[in-house]
């Protein structure tokens, strides 16, 4: 929270040189144009995997929720699956349906683990608690380079929290090479 001692001035000069400036809007136009012109600007291309997995999950949420076509891949081909026409009884859409669902939530979910992995560790923060609050402090080695400066007790615990955040990275990047290969494996069929 940005309160009158917490060292942050809003509306300070910088700030409204920012919002005053003409550049500012300028950009802001830009890539909103670039956007609408080639669906992608080019502040976007600084990191296109996070840009990318921002929006897939809501974009794959929106079309579980109105498909109309389901992939022939995931009906079942069993031979009373199948009625007098050559075409998938109720009973094989009702499967083929559910499967497909299956597989676009393993899709979403793939791509909600990536996010939560780029954005650790504020991410995996309900499920261990709150990051250590280690200041950065920096001393110089003498050589004109120089070192974080930890207290044993800060290192310590440090080394606690990224001990128990591990096995939550391992566990979402499992979630995110299956999504990643349903993704692939189905691309053709991400349509309605």
């Amino acid at each position: 929270m940005n309160s009158l001692s917490s060292g942050y001035r809003r509306f300070i000069w910088r700030w409204w040189k920012h919002y005053l400036s003409p550049r500012t809007y300028y950009y802001y136009f830009k890539y909103k144009i670039q956007r609408a012109n080639r669906g992608w600007a080019d502040c976007d291309i600084w990191s296109l995997d996070n840009y990318l997995a921002e929006w897939i999950p809501d974009a794959l949420k929106r079309l579980k929720d109105v498909k109309h076509g389901i992939p022939m891949e995931v009906f079942p081909t069993d031979p009373q699956y199948i009625d007098h026409t050559g075409n998938a009884t109720d009973e094989a859409m009702k499967i083929a349906s559910k499967t497909w669902d299956e597989i676009l939530g393993k899709m979403i979910a793939g791509f909600e683990a990536y996010n939560r992995i780029q954005d650790t560790p504020q991410a995996y923060e309900t499920e261990i608690g709150e990051f250590p609050d280690v200041p950065f402090t920096f001393e110089s080695n003498g050589d004109g380079t120089s070192r974080w400066v930890k207290t044993p007790e800060e290192d310590d615990a440090l080394d606690t929290w990224m001990a128990k955040e591990r096995p939550l990275i391992e566990r979402d990047q499992k979630i995110w090479e299956e999504g990643a290969g349903l993704f692939i494996k189905y691309f053709g069929s991400l349509w309605d």
